[in-house]
């Protein structure tokens, strides 16, 4: 059976604000409403293959192109488009491996989704991240190992709903 897959990898790109602020806090808020406004400046970073793999985005099969009445070429053109997918999205976690320190960056998307979705597919996410990390560790943190997949999720989704990005306009004067 043939199958055509969807590849993607991850590309970061940076550009550095520079803030005169009264706070850390306010020079976070206004350093990540200038870089949504932003268009310039920003200078793509260096494909690092050895942190990052390659991931398969879409698999589909001769089968699935025949039930979702799609044609091979059709199938080809959309793997292959640059296009965002509408449906294909992606949760970031950053981790800053000298100090030992990560943190959840929510994404828009999240937030144009209902609680149920979000709730199911940080349950997905959850059991994988606790499987690596009792793979990882023997002495896995008991409190973490009682607690479901579902509470995760939810404690996830009232964090990201309480910290997370938001579709409002920028402040005023927020732009470059």
């Amino acid at each position: 059976m043939k199958y055509l897959l969807r590849m993607v990898r991850p590309r970061f790109e940076v550009k550095l604000i520079e803030i005169e602020a009264e706070s850390e806090a306010v020079a976070r808020l206004t350093a990540t409403t200038q870089a949504l406004v932003s268009k310039q400046g920003w200078k793509l970073i260096e494909r690092s293959t050895d942190d990052y793999f390659p991931h398969i985005e879409r698999c589909l099969s001769e089968t699935d192109l025949g039930a979702n009445e799609m044609t091979e070429e059709e199938a080809r053109e959309e793997l292959a488009s640059i296009s965002a997918p509408d449906m294909d999205k992606y949760f970031l976690l950053y981790a800053d491996a000298f100090a030992g320190e990560g943190e959840l960056v929510p994404q828009p998307w999240m937030l144009r989704k209902s609680s149920l979705m979000i709730t199911d597919l940080c349950s997905d996410w959850i059991e994988d991240l606790q499987a690596l990390a009792e793979s990882e560790h023997e002495e896995f943190e008991e409190h973490v190992r009682d607690v479901s997949p579902a509470e995760t999720a939810n404690i996830l989704l009232f964090k990201l709903k309480r910290d997370g990005p938001n579709d409002e306009d920028p402040p005023a004067g927020a732009a470059e």
